[in-house]
């Protein structure tokens, strides 16, 4: 069955759950589906590049900005900054004499 306009998705869920009294919170539920779809799904078409001029210690993200993927320096030799984790840069630091 193709489920084609909201109500018919609200219709398909009432007919799953099979109980009359969560009618109303049948919206709830694809919000709450939309919000954790939109938090783990990635697709490549959602990927896109941005460029910044970094003159401060922060730097203003797109508004459409869902996460970063590559951060790369650009300026003179070109090198990839990659995450750390607080305790591998705490372990970084001990290493290089916290310099």
């Amino acid at each position: 069955m193709a489920i084609t306009t909201y109500d018919e998705l609200k219709a398909s869920i009432a007919s799953w759950l099979n109980r009359d009294d969560l009618t109303a919170v049948i919206p709830d539920f694809i919000a709450l589906a939309e919000s954790s779809i939109d938090r783990d799904l990635r697709h490549y078409k959602m990927v896109q590049r941005a460029d910044a001029t970094l003159d401060s210690r922060y730097v203003q993200v797109p508004e459409d900005w869902v996460q970063t993927m590559r951060f790369t320096i650009t300026s003179g030799n070109t090198f990839r900054i990659e995450a750390t984790s607080i305790d591998d840069l705490a372990q970084l630091r001990q290493q290089n004499n916290d310099q």
